[in-house]
C-alpha cells in the first residue's frame, strides 16, 4: 500500500486519496459544478482528506460537483462523473487516473513515468517523513502513520496522552513520571512537567521530534529533550512515526527514529470543539475548547486555530493504591495551556510561499512531600515559525528554501520550609535551509531521483550553568534507485528499490559526524514485500550539558581502605556540565516484511526486527551508592580519578568557587575525581515491532480491526568501558518485554462504535532485594460517536462523542518501594501504568 502511494505521488497523471478507517461516515458536501481542480480543492477542505493531483491536467476538466449528505467515496465519485477521470482501488488506497481505456494500465504507466509534479490540495509538493525526495517513501524503513481520526477516537485531550498509548513509545518523561527515578527524568530535569517521546527505550533525547518537518526548541534543565505537550491537539492532522535511525536525512538526534507532527493546512469554514473528562476516583478533571477557522482560494489559503486546555490535580489521598503520605501530595499537577496556530500559503507565479507560526504557554502547580513539604509553580512558553518558498524548475526539479525560528522558555519556583529555589532555562534555534530535488534519469524500473541540500543553524541554550551558543552546518545527499519496476518485472522480483542517503554535520565545539544510510525494498510476489535498512546516527551533546560556568568544587576526605591513612583527600565537581563531551554514536539495522494478500482485500500484516548499538552515551561515572563509596569501586571508577594532580590544576580549582569544610590545604590534595558527564555508557537494544489491520466496507457500514505490539528482546546497559553489563529491560521505570494495543471499530452513516485493549507485560521490581514480580496491566477503552445527518439547521455539522478509558477501573500493579532509601513511595510504576482510573470524557464538535 505504501509503495503504491509512493508511486502515485511520483506521477503527474494521477490523483491519489488515502482512505481512512472512518471513510464510511457521511457528512454534508456542498461542492458546486465547475472546474475539476476547484472541485477537488473543495473536496479536500470539506472531507479533511489529502488529494494529490497534477494541476495543469485537472484545471481544464469539468466536474458536476457533489451536494448532500454523502460518504467520502460517494462524494468523490460524484465529482469525477463525466470528468474524464476514474478510480482504481488498491487496498485502502483509491487512485484516480485519467480514463484512458484500462484504468489499471493507466495507473501503472503513470507510476513508472516519474513526472514528479504531484501536488496536494494547497499546491505544495509532498515529502514523506524519512526522505527529502518528493513522493518517495524511503526504501527499507518502517513508517507508521496515525491519523486525526484515530487520535480523536482514542478519547485523549493531548497529543502526549495518545503517544503514551503506543507500544513503541516508552513514556519515561511526562507529567505523571516526575516523581519516578527514571534515567531520563534525572538527566533532563523535567522542570515544567513536559512530555517527551522515547522510541524503543533509547532515551528522550534520542528521538528527533519535528513539526511539519521542522525542529522544535530544546527543553528540560539541560536542553536534552523536546516537549510535545505544547502542541495543540486541534491542529494535528496526523503523526508519522519512523522507528529507524535517520541522521543521514535529518542530522543529530534521530538515533531511535523520528516523530513528525503534520498539522492541518487546508480548511474552509469553521470548526468548534469542546471536551470534558473526569475520573471516577476524583481529580484529574480535564476541560478543553478549540476553535478552527480557515478559507482557501484558487492559489492560496489561510488557517488559524486557538485551543485552551485545563487539568485539575490528582491527590494521593484520592487513590487507595498509593500509600499514605506524610504531607500534601499531588501525583498529577494542576495545569492549563493556551495555544495559537496560523498557517498561510500563496502561489506567486512559479513560486509557492508558505508561512506558519505558533505560540503556546502552559502553567502548572503541584504539591509534593519528601522530608519537607514543597510546592512547585512553573510555566513553559514556546513560540516560533517558518517561512518557506518553493520554485519549480521545469517538469521534474524544484528547489526549496526556508527560514525557521523556535524558542522555549521554562521557569520553575520551588518553595519548601524556609527555602525558595528558582530555576529557568531558555532554548532557541534559528535555521536556514535550502534543498534541490528531482528526477535525474529514467531507469528500467522507474525514475532515478536525487535530493541535496544544506542547513545552517544557530543554537543557543541558557540555564544556571551558563549561556552557550554554537553554529551547526549540515550537508546532505539522497538517492532513490528503482532497479526493477512494472516495466522490467522478473520471475521473483516484481519490484526492487534502493535508497541511499548521507549527511555531514559539523557542530561548533563538539566535532563533526558523517551519517550514512542504506535501504532496500524487494517485492518477490504480489502482496508480499521484504525490506531492510542499515544506518549510522549520532546525537550531539546538548548545549546545557556542555555548560560549566557555574561549576563549584568540593574537597573531601573520602574513605579509602587502600590508603595508609584510611582516607584520600579528593576534589570533585558539583555540577555535571563538561565542555569536553563528544557526540554519541549508533549503528542500527532493521529487516521486515509487509503481507497484503490479494485474496483478502483490506488485510495487512507487518513485522520489523530492529537492532541498535549505541556507544559513547553521555552519563556521569557510575557511582553505586554515595560518593563515600568511590574508592571501593576502582575497577569501574579508576579511569575517572587522577591520583597525581598537578599543583597548577589544584591551585586553579582553589582559586574558584569551592567548598572545603575540612580546611584541606592545596598541598594535601591527593586526587581529583572527575564526576562530570562523560562519554562512557553504551547500550544494545533489539526487538520486534508487529502490526496487523483489516478493513471491510459495504454500502451501509465499515468494520476496521487493528493490533500492534512491540517485543523488546534486549535492552542492555554498560555504564562505563570495562564495567559490568546490566539489563534495563523489564524493570521498574523501564520498558517491559511486551507492550501491545488492539481495537475494533464499526461505523455507519451516523453511528460509530469501537473499543481498544491496552496491554503492558509483567516485569520485575528490582528496587527491593530480592526482586519481586510486577503483574501485567490490561485496560479496556470504549467509544461511541454520533454524527447528525441534518442538511441544515442547528444540527448540521454536529458530532457528539463519548469515550471511557480503563472501562473496568483497573488499578495499576502494585510496586513495593524500599523503606531504607529516600524516594517517593508511590506504590506503583508511573512509567508503565496510570493512576487516573476509569476516565470518562465527552466531546462535541460543530462544523460551520
Amino acid at each position: 500500500m505504501i509503495r503504491t502511494l509512493a508511486a502515485a505521488l511520483a506521477t503527474g497523471t494521477c490523483i491519489v486519496a488515502l482512505a481512512t478507517p472512518a471513510a464510511a461516515q457521511t457528512r454534508e458536501y456542498n461542492i458546486p459544478a465547475g472546474s475539476l481542480k476547484s472541485a477537488l480543492d473543495a473536496y479536500v477542505r470539506q472531507s479533511g482528506r489529502q488529494i494529490v493531483y497534477r494541476a495543469d491536467e485537472v484545471r481544464s476538466a469539468r466536474s458536476p460537483g457533489a451536494r448532500g449528505q454523502l460518504s467520502a467515496e460517494a462524494a468523490l465519485a460524484n465529482l469525477l462523473a463525466d470528468s474524464g477521470f476514474t478510480t482504481r482501488a488498491d487496498g485502502n488506497l483509491v487512485a484516480i487516473v485519467k480514463s484512458s481505456g484500462n484504468a489499471s494500465v493507466a495507473a501503472n504507466q503513470a507510476a513508472s513515468n516519474g513526472e514528479d509534479d504531484a501536488q496536494n490540495g494547497d499546491g505544495q509538493e509532498i515529502v514523506v517523513t524519512g526522505s527529502n525526495i518528493r513522493g518517495v517513501v524511503p526504501a527499507g524503513s518502517p513508517l507508521t502513520t496515525y491519523t486525526r481520526e484515530e487520535i480523536t477516537r482514542s478519547g485523549v485531550a493531548t497529543i502526549g496522552q495518545f503517544l503514551k498509548k503506543l507500544p513503541e513509545n516508552a513514556a519515561t518523561i511526562d507529567e505523571s513520571t516526575i516523581f519516578a527515578n527514571t534515567g531520563d527524568t534525572g538527566i533532563t530535569g523535567n522542570n515544567t512537567r513536559g512530555t517527551s517521546i522515547n522510541l524503543h527505550g533509547q532515551g528522550a533525547g534520542s528521538t528527533l521530534v519535528l513539526v511539519n518537518g521542522h525542529r522544535l526548541a530544546p527543553s528540560g534543565a539541560d536542553g536534552s529533550s523536546t516537549d510535545i505537550s505544547l502542541i495543540p491537539l486541534a491542529v494535528v492532522e496526523r503523526v508519522d512515526v519512523l522507528a529507524d535511525g535517520a541522521s543521514a536525512v535529518y542530522g543529530a538526534d534521530a538515533v531511535a527514529g523520528v516523530v513528525n507532527f503534520r498539522l492541518r493546512r487546508n480548511f474552509e469554514g469553521a470548526e468548534s470543539s469542546a471536551r470534558y473528562g473526569f475520573s471516577r476516583d476524583g481529580g484529574g478533571e480535564e476541560w478543553s475548547l478549540s476553535q478552527l477557522a480557515g478559507t482557501v482560494w484558487t492559489d492560496g489559503g489561510i488557517l488559524g486555530s486557538y485551543e485552551h486546555y485545563e487539568q485539575s490535580p490528582i491527590l494521593t489521598s484520592q487513590r487507595d493504591f498509593i500509600p499514605a503520605q506524610p504531607g500534601k501530595f499531588q501525583i498529577g499537577p494542576q495545569q492549563n495551556r493556551d495555544s495559537l496556530y496560523l498557517f498561510a500559503h500563496q502561489a506567486v507565479g512559479p513560486v509557492a510561499l508558505t508561512l506558519d507560526g505558533y505560540y503556546s504557554k502552559r502553567k502548572y502547580r503541584q504539591d509534593s512531600f519528601l522530608l519537607v513539604q514543597s510546592e512547585d509553580v512553573g510555566s513553559s512558553e514556546v513560540y516560533g515559525g517558518t517561512f518557506g518558498a518553493e520554485l519549480s524548475l521545469g517538469a521534474t526539479w524544484s528547489t526549496k528554501a526556508s527560514l525557521e525560528f523556535a524558542r522555549n522558555d521554562e521557569n520553575r519556583t520551588t518553595s519548601s520550609t524556609g527555602l525558595t529555589t528558582v530555576v529557568s532555562n531558555r532554548g532557541e534555534i534559528l535555521s536556514g535551509n535550502i534543498s534541490l530535488d528531482g528526477s535525474l534519469a529514467n531507469l528500467p524500473g522507474g525514475d532515478l531521483k536525487l535530493a541535496a541540500g544544506a542547513t545552517v543553524r544557530s543554537e543557543r541554550f541558557r540555564n544556571i550553568d551558563g549561556d552557550l551558543k554554537r553554529t551547526v552546518l549540515g550537508f546532505y545527499g539522497e538517492a532513490f534507485i528503482p532497479l526493477v519496476g512494472e516495466d522490467n518485472t522478473l520471475p521473483i522480483v516484481r519490484r526492487l528499490e534502493i535508497s541511499l542517503a548521507g549527511r555531514y554535520d559539523k557542530y561548533e565545539g563538539a566535532g563533526s559526524d558523517f551519517s550514512p544510510k542504506l535501504g532496500i525494498h524487494w517485492e518477490p510476489i504480489t502482496g508480499f514485500e521484504l525490506r531492510s535498512s542499515y544506518s549510522e546516527a549520532f546525537r550531539a551533546p546538548p548545549l546545557g550539558q556542555l555548560a560549566d560556568d557555574a561549576q563549584e568544587y568540593f574537597v573531601f576526605p573520602l574513605p579509602n581502605a587502600a590508603d595508609p591513612n584510611g582516607i584520600t583527600n579528593t576534589i570533585f565537581p558539583s555540577a555535571p556540565g563538561n565542555p569536553g563531551l563528544r557526540p554519541e554514536r549508533s549503528k542500527s539495522f532493521t529487516v521486515g516484511f509487509d503481507l497484503k494478500p490479494v485474496v483478502l482485500n483490506g488485510f495487512r500484516f507487518s513485522g520489523t526486527y530492529f537492532s541498535i548499538r549505541y556507544r559513547d552515551r553521555i552519563a556521569r561515572p557510575p557511582v553505586v551508592g554515595s560518593l563515600l563509596d568511590v574508592y571501593s569501586q576502582l575497577a569501574t571508577l579508576g579511569p575517572f580519578i587522577d591520583f597525581s594532580p598537578s599543583p597548577a590544576e589544584v591551585a586553579a580549582i582553589y582559586a574558584g568557587p569551592f567548598v572545603n569544610p575540612f580546611d584541606i590545604g592545596q598541598q594535601d590534595v591527593e586526587a581529583i575525581f572527575d564526576y562530570r558527564l562523560q562519554n562512557v555508557a553504551a547500550t544494545f537494544t533489539d526487538g520486534l515491532d508487529l502490526s496487523a489491520s483489516y478493513t471491510h466496507s459495504s454500502e451501509s457500514h465499515q468494520i476496521s480491526l487493528f493490533a500492534s505490539a512491540t517485543r523488546l528482546m534486549n535492552l542492555d546497559f554498560r555504564s562505563a568501558p570495562g564495567g559490568p553489563k546490566s539489563t534495563l529491560l523489564g524493570t521498574v521505570y523501564n520498558p517491559p518485554k511486551w507492550r501491545a494495543r488492539a481495537g475494533a471499530t464499526w461505523s455507519s452513516r451516523e453511528f460509530e462504535l469501537g473499543g481498544n485493549v491496552n496491554y503492558t507485560g509483567p516485569y520485575r521490581n528490582e528496587l527491593v532485594s530480592p526482586s519481586e514480580p510486577v503483574s501485567s496491566y490490561v485496560t479496556v477503552d470504549a467509544q461511541v460517536a454520533y454524527t447528525f445527518g441534518s442538511d441544515s439547521g442547528p444540527l448540521h455539522g454536529l458530532k457528539l462523542g463519548a469515550v471511557v478509558e480503563n472501562l473496568f477501573d483497573r488499578n495499576p500493579p502494585s510496586v513495593r518501594y524500599p523503606a531504607s532509601t529516600i524516594v517517593y513511595n508511590l506504590g506503583y510504576d508511573p512509567v508503565n501504568a496510570s493512576a487516573r482510573g476509569r476516565f470518562i470524557s465527552f466531546r462535541i464538535t460543530k462544523s460551520w
